[in-house]
């Protein structure tokens, strides 16, 4: 049971020097999003904060609960409820209706079903961002709990299996959950992407502008529960998708990461050296719209 009473670490503030922006996408969240609310309330952190939580046309009671918490703290707590749901007429609900209103240095996103589980993320991660201004984004560890297991963001990497270099980097790249990325504010209000898949493109964004420092303590916990928009996906459509934002990627970025691109993708590197990038990126793509016409016709 939650209760609305007071935070003494980061609430009731005056707001006109926001350091950070938490920025919160809901929709049908009634089960969590108490608990992804607490988890930024409770932070011992001297910087001050805003939450921007966008409630995508809930059907449950998740509007409800938002707005309890923006009652109490009304100078900290900014929601944004839509009548009818945006995403389904994709529309990009960060670029459109969140990031244009972010005024702080530093900004970060969480899902309505993620929170954080460390009560000191902001304070260190802002600390280190003010103290290297050559770093744009700090992130970390992420606890993965899925149906029947639990596991981290980078053990299922095996990133732990070789020396560890918190320096993230297209040659020494490890993906961060969303919910542990904390980020310098470095690109216009017209940058971000929208949250279909955005978090790996806009994360790779940052890689590309700067430096992005790992920390291996996990502080965020990110819910797989196959209700999500990734996490519902087969396995065929993962892998689609991943292909897919990969060949746009690469493209987006002028082909100056290629190696990086190329060498996440099953026999890729084998195609380009038979018939040269273009057409490996084309036959690929064939393949794989192949296979799922074939599936779907069985």
């Amino acid at each position: 049971m939650y209760c609305l009473e007071p935070k003494i670490n980061c609430c009731n503030q005056d707001m006109e020097d926001v350091t950070l922006t938490v920025l919160v996408l809901a929709y049908n969240h009634e089960n969590s999003i108490r608990r992804t609310i607490e988890s930024i309330l409770e932070q011992k952190t001297k910087y001050k904060m805003e939450i921007l939580i966008h409630d995508d046309a809930s059907t449950d009671n998740t509007a409800q609960i938002i707005r309890e918490y923006a009652e109490k703290y009304p100078d900290m707590i900014k929601p944004i409820f839509q009548k009818k749901n945006q995403y389904s007429k994709n529309i990009g609900i960060i670029k459109t209706f969140l990031y244009p209103k972010i005024k702080s240095k530093y900004w970060t996103l969480l899902e309505g079903d993620d929170y954080w589980c460390y009560d000191k993320k902001v304070e260190e991660a802002v600390d280190f961002l003010e103290k290297n201004k050559d770093y744009h984004c700090y992130a970390t560890n992420t606890i993965y709990k899925y149906t029947n297991k639990t596991s981290t963001c980078l053990d299922e990497q095996r990133c732990f299996e070789k020396k560890f270099n918190p320096d993230i980097s297209f040659e020494n790249y490890y993906y961060l959950h969303t919910s542990s990325r904390i980020y310098r504010r470095i690109f216009p209000h017209n940058t971000p992407h929208d949250n279909r898949f955005g978090d790996t493109r806009l994360f790779l964004d940052y890689i590309a502008a700067g430096k992005v420092f790992c920390d291996k303590k996990c502080t965020s916990v990110y819910n797989s529960n196959g209700l999500g928009v990734w996490s519902s996906k087969t396995r065929e459509e993962k892998k689609f998708t991943y292909v897919l934002n990969s060949y746009k990627n690469d493209k987006r970025l002028k082909y100056k990461y290629h190696n990086f691109f190329k060498s996440r993708l099953l026999y890729f590197e084998e195609l380009e050296c038979c018939v040269g990038r273009r057409a490996a990126w084309a036959l690929y793509l064939t393949l794989l719209f192949f296979k799922q016409f074939q599936k779907k016709k069985a």
